[in-house]
């Protein structure tokens, strides 16, 4: 194929491409966030192998540009947003309606991602997720909590309530005050009529308020165990391998996993950092055994290995 002949990408052959960028990260040629040149060579070989035809270096880092901005569309909005989890079934960000309504009032451009998969995101986060700052402010847990509308009306509530109670209590020191050694000339009946209008009327603001503000802490007491009980979902969603992802590729090597299967493997054990407990803990000669029925035994959710 000539320098100047459009290459055409199937899926097949971008998954092959991010599956080789994973390769080169275990095999430390990404330096840097930066891959090396040895690692483009390793990876236009092993392009041009798997699909027994020539595949030329300008041709994969061209597309590898492309790959790395479509991903960086969906990474940026989501890394290091609390109250979202990332489902490896459906290949999709899940969090409840109330939070997609937030996040999407703040960055519109998220809501095509409710509906739409990310192929290959948790591969994706392992070859390019670092590669650059993303130049936005990515919307935290504490981003949320503070521009929804719930929470700006309590706090502006709670803040009215404060100033209005202090300024009852204030005044409640002023309040005429009788002792055995100083006679205090009572007040013409008009008058007390009206003081104790008043009196009974800030009575009736100052009951108002504190329902107001009760209603209003237990509106933001469950908003924040929601948010617990999401970051909660988030934290088990995101549970850490036990050894380091190369050590992981090393480890079916040593269990002499057929080429082919390779990948798929090592895809299913990042996914199921548990597994690679397991494994660790039984003996060498019975790894890859329970590796099979792991991934094909019955009950297993179904992948497409």
């Amino acid at each position: 194929m000539s320098t100047s002949e459009r290459e055409i990408w199937t899926t097949d052959m971008d998954n092959a491409l991010i599956d080789a960028f994973v390769h080169q990260v275990n095999e430390g040629n990404k330096v840097n966030g930066t891959y090396t040149s040895k690692a483009y060579n390793n990876i236009t070989k092993e392009m041009s192998e798997k699909f027994q035809r020539p595949f030329q270096k300008e041709k994969v880092k061209g597309r590898w540009k492309l790959v790395k901005r479509n991903f960086h569309k969906c990474y940026d909005i989501f890394k290091n947003l609390s109250g979202f989890a990332w489902d490896s079934n459906t290949h999709r960000w899940i969090a409840e309606p109330e939070v997609w309504k937030t996040l999407i009032e703040a960055k519109p451009e998220a809501a095509q991602w409710m509906t739409k998969p990310v192929p290959n995101y948790d591969k994706l986060s392992i070859a390019c997720g670092d590669d650059r700052a993303t130049g936005e402010k990515v919307m935290n847990d504490e981003d949320i909590r503070q521009n929804h509308p719930l929470n700006r009306e309590s706090e502006s509530i709670e803040t009215s309530e404060q100033a209005t109670l202090e300024t009852l209590q204030e005044g409640g020191n002023d309040q005429d005050v009788t002792s055995p050694e100083v006679q205090i000339p009572q007040e013409p009946k008009a008058k007390r009529s009206k003081k104790a209008q008043d009196e009974a009327e800030i009575e009736g603001i100052k009951s108002a308020l504190l329902t107001i503000a009760d209603a209003f802490r237990e509106s933001t007491a469950s908003h924040d165990k929601y948010f617990k009980e999401s970051v909660a979902a988030y934290e088990r969603a995101n549970i850490k391998l036990p050894i380091s992802e190369a050590d992981v590729w090393k480890l079916l090597q040593e269990m002499q996993v057929e080429r082919h299967m390779l990948t798929p493997a090592y895809t299913y054990l990042l996914e199921y950092p548990e597994k690679v407990r397991a494994l660790l803990g039984l003996p060498k000669d019975m790894q890859k055994n329970y590796l099979v029925e792991l991934m094909f035994g019955q009950g297993r959710p179904s992948r497409n290995l």
